[in-house]
C-alpha cells in the first residue's frame, strides 16, 4: 500500500498512524453513550468541577479520551458528600422540566423546557456486591429488592412533579420503596428491560408509576417511564 505514496515521509507517517491505531485500547476509541429523548449522552466520565446554578447543578467532566463535556444535574449532586470532584462516575439521566433560559432566574416565571438531566452520578469504585443482572434474577440482591429501587423512587417523584401543573397548589408524595414487577422485552433486539413500580399521590389523587431500566450490571439506566392515575373514570 505504501508504494502509492511518492513522498517517503508521508508514507512513514501513515504507517505510524495505522500502527498506533491498532494498539490503542478499545475503550479509548469508543465512549459508551445512551439516548435520552432526542439527545445522545455519555454514560460516564471523570468529574472536573461542580457548580450550583439557578436551575441545576452544572457538571464539567472528561471522558475516557480526555474530551471535556458539560451536563446539568440535580442540585443534590453538587452537594453530595464526599465530593465527586476528581472521581470517575457513571451517569444516569432522565428527561426533566427546568426553568426556561428566558426566565433569567425569575422564580415567578412559568416558562419551562425539557432537558436530559443527570439524576445520579455514582463513583465507579462503589460497585454493588449484588449478583450480576440476568434474565432470571432481574438484577435483584439477596433480600429480593431491586438494586435500582432507590433510583426508581427518585425518578418517580420527578415524574409526578412533572405531571402536576407548575402553578397548581399540590402536595406530591411517593412511596419510599419500589416493587420489582419483572421484565418486558426490549423493542429492538432480544434483550429484556426491568420494570419497577412506585405508588404516588398528588393531593387526593393516587397514581401508579412504573420505571423501566436497562439490564446493565452495576448501573441504573432509565430507558422508559409510565404514569397512570388510579381512578374510576
Amino acid at each position: 500500500m505504501l508504494q502509492n505514496f511518492s513522498n517517503p515521509w508521508l508514507a512513514s507517517s501513515v504507517l505510524s498512524a495505522l500502527m498506533l491505531s491498532c494498539f490503542m485500547p478499545a475503550a479509548a476509541q469508543a465512549v459508551p453513550t445512551v439516548r435520552v429523548g432526542n439527545e445522545i449522552k455519555r454514560t460516564g466520565g471523570t468529574v472536573v468541577s461542580l457548580e450550583n446554578g439557578d436551575i441545576a447543578c452544572h457538571l464539567l467532566l472528561k471522558d475516557e479520551q480526555g474530551v471535556a463535556f458539560k451536563e446539568m444535574g440535580d442540585f443534590e449532586i453538587c452537594s453530595q458528600k464526599p465530593s465527586l470532584v476528581g472521581k470517575r462516575v457513571m451517569l444516569s439521566y432522565s428527561l426533566s422540566k427546568v426553568m426556561s433560559d428566558e426566565c433569567q432566574g425569575d422564580p415567578n416565571c412559568k416558562k419551562f423546557r425539557s432537558v436530559a438531566l443527570v439524576t445520579m452520578a455514582k463513583p465507579v469504585e462503589e460497585k454493588s456486591e449484588s449478583r450480576p443482572a440476568t434474565a432470571n434474577n432481574a438484577a435483584s440482591n439477596s433480600s429480593g429488592s431491586h438494586r435500582c429501587g432507590q433510583s426508581a423512587v427518585k425518578q418517580a417523584e420527578r415524574l409526578l412533579r412533572f405531571h402536576a401543573l407548575p402553578d397548581q397548589p399540590r402536595q406530591v408524595d411517593v412511596a419510599g420503596n419500589a416493587r420489582a414487577l419483572g421484565t418486558i422485552k426490549r423493542p429492538a433486539g432480544g434483550a429484556m428491560f426491568d420494570v419497577l413500580e412506585v405508588d404516588g399521590a398528588i393531593y387526593k389523587s393516587r397514581y401508579r408509576l412504573r420505571m423501566i431500566y436497562g439490564q446493565i450490571p452495576g448501573e441504573c439506566v432509565l430507558v422508559g417511564q409510565e404514569i397512570l392515575e388510579i381512578t374510576n373514570l
